[in-house]
């Protein structure tokens, strides 16, 4: 019986316990989100490389990678969604965020609707809509305004 050769992701992994700084540490952090974009999961990641979730999870931040919502995001056994799949988006990439936040608050101000309503016509949670006008500045009306 063959011994079984050891992935070639194994030889990219420092050892466990060896502290990360510098290129080294770019140069992990990079691999790490190039393998977290492909569908690996933080979990996955943290038992190939022997390295904790919180390890991992601060990797993929410097990295720069927009992080999944927890729990499983593709299909059930059935396969069909998941009642979490059919909600409106909570979260939008940084890269996106200051356009949409931009984007909002012009037609927040100039149609008058209600942030309900925005959310509805744009496919976002209430919450989201709510969070990006503030973070572009827009003066929220409340109800008895409208």
């Amino acid at each position: 019986m063959q011994n079984e050769p050891s992935r070639a992701s194994d030889a990219d992994w420092p050892p466990p316990g060896k502290t990360l700084r510098g290129e080294a540490r770019k140069r992990i952090a990079a691999m790490v989100k190039s393998k977290y974009d492909a569908g690996a999961s933080i979990r996955a990641l943290a038992a190939e490389s022997g390295r904790s979730y919180g390890h991992i999870h601060g990797l993929l931040r410097e990295a720069g990678a927009d992080l999944r919502a927890r729990g499983r995001t593709q299909t059930n056994a059935g396969g069909s969604l998941r009642r979490s799949d059919m909600r409106a988006p909570t979260r939008v990439p940084r890269s996106q965020r200051a356009e949409l936040a931009a984007k909002l608050k012009a037609e927040y101000e100039a149609t008058k609707q209600t942030i309900g309503a925005l959310a509805e016509r744009h496919g976002l949670g209430y919450s989201l809509v709510s969070a990006l006008l503030h973070e572009a500045g827009a003066t929220i009306r409340q109800g008895w305004q409208a």
